[in-house]
């Protein structure tokens, strides 16, 4: 929830900004990830971890970035910026890149079965970096806003599903930004 807080006031605080342009916004990068994990071989199946200062545990954002479901527009590291900012305030984040349609293996059913190897990877990960994953919030930005929407109903899927799985890590709350 201070996720949903936070954003508002971010982007108000840009309020007079002049619009971005489309090459502005693919040419965003961000601060470095703390690691950058593999949850499966394909070049596009890995995420970024994002971890704050402190003790921990932490609660996670988890980012899916946009892009029109393509290689052609953006990617990860737009989604950099506000997994810094997360971190600062204290989220560990969790920033997944995805097998997009123009991509071997991505599409259906591929891009959904990268969103569930990416949370079961996050869940492995979670005694390693301090992730509390009872406060798992996702996060995404337009084609990714659609994938995270479908992370938190993931687990009404009818087990008839070529997608459903027994085991899902839960998902607390969801932002979708423009999906």
């Amino acid at each position: 929830m201070i996720v949903a807080a936070l954003l508002p006031a971010a982007l108000m605080a840009n309020a007079d900004a002049a619009p971005m342009k489309l090459d502005d916004y693919m040419a965003l990068s961000g601060p470095a990830p703390d690691a950058r994990i593999a949850y499966g071989a394909a070049p596009s199946q890995y995420a970024e971890l994002f971890v704050p200062q402190g003790a921990g545990p932490f609660p996670v954002a988890v980012l899916v970035h946009g892009g029109c479901w393509t290689e052609k527009f953006g990617g990860i590291t737009q989604l950099r910026n506000m997994a810094g900012a997360l971190r600062e305030r204290g989220f560990a984040v969790w920033n997944v890149e995805y097998r997009r349609v123009d991509e071997a293996g991505g599409g259906y059913p591929g891009m959904y079965e990268d969103m569930h190897a990416a949370l079961d990877l996050l869940r492995d990960q979670a005694g390693a970096h301090r992730l509390d994953l009872e406060r798992v919030v996702a996060v995404g930005h337009s084609a990714g806003g659609q994938l995270v929407q479908w992370i938190a109903g993931r687990a009404r899927l009818p087990k008839t599903s070529p997608l459903y799985r027994e085991r899902m890590l839960p998902v607390r709350a969801v932002v979708s930004l423009g999906g």
